[in-house]
Order: C-alpha cells, then sequence, then structure tokens
C-alpha cells in the first residue's frame, strides 16, 4: 500500500488530488486485489463487451477501474469503494441470502466486512476522511 503525503501543510488543510496517488492494492476480509486503472471504460471490461467505470474479478483477484482527470477524485474512490463492496458481498456470500432474509443480517454482515476493510487499509480510508473534510 503506498504511503500518502499529509494534507495539513503550516497548519492549514490543502486539497491534494488523488489522480497520482490511486491505491493500487486493497485487502478484502482475507483476500488481496490488485487495482488497476484504465483510460477507457470499455477496458474495464475484461471481455470487452460492456463500457464499465469499475469491474471486480474474483479469479484473477483484481479490481478494474476507469479513470479520467474528468472525474473528482472521490468519483473515483466511489467506484473502488463499490467494487470492495462487491468483494465483501461475494466473500461473505451475502448474494446467497434469500431475498426476503432478515434486512439486519445483511447490515451486519456487510458492517463486519466494511469493518475488516478499514483495519486492513488504514491509508486508503484515512485519505477519504480527509477528502471528505474538505467538502465542508
Amino acid at each position: 500500500m503506498k504511503k500518502y503525503e499529509p494534507l495539513v501543510v503550516d497548519g492549514e488543510l490543502k486539497e491534494v488530488s488523488v489522480m497520482n496517488k490511486l491505491p493500487t492494492k486493497v485487502k478484502i476480509i482475507d483476500v488481496i486485489y490488485d487495482i488497476v486503472y484504465f483510460d477507457k471504460p470499455s477496458e474495464v471490461d475484461v471481455l470487452g463487451r460492456e463500457s464499465y467505470w469499475g469491474c471486480i474479478d474474483f479469479w484473477t483477484k483484481t479490481i478494474r477501474v476507469y479513470r479520467t482527470e474528468k472525474f473528482s477524485d472521490m468519483e473515483v474512490m466511489n467506484t473502488i469503494l463499490h467494487e470492495i463492496i462487491h468483494g465483501i458481498c461475494y466473500k461473505l456470500q451475502i448474494d446467497q441470502i434469500d431475498k426476503h432474509a432478515d434486512k439486519e443480517k445483511i447490515v451486519h454482515l456487510l458492517a463486519t466486512g466494511l469493518n475488516a476493510v478499514l483495519n486492513d487499509n488504514p491509508e486508503l480510508f484515512f485519505e477519504v476522511v480527509k477528502w471528505t473534510s474538505l467538502k465542508k
């Protein structure tokens, strides 16, 4: 995992673009995924059939993300988080829960998975907290 530059300079909060500091790996529960960025949304789909902003491949353990300067840092991070949640659902088999299952069980499983990802990738999520504080 890359180390990120601090956003506080001389006591002032400064906005730093993540576009050059995007994560290249993330641990989801007990699986490490490579994060790969593409300039064209059609390259995100491994089979080249669709144009996606993001895609997680459970076989190759890769998260593929469309990146463009037109997207804000938060849009790119939202795509990464979206794919991480897919990974949590896959690993915890949330997609196999009965459609009429207790919603609290689903929420509990997602919270458990997200907590694990946050604990295993503190640098990534520390940056998200700092970026959101810039918007206030």
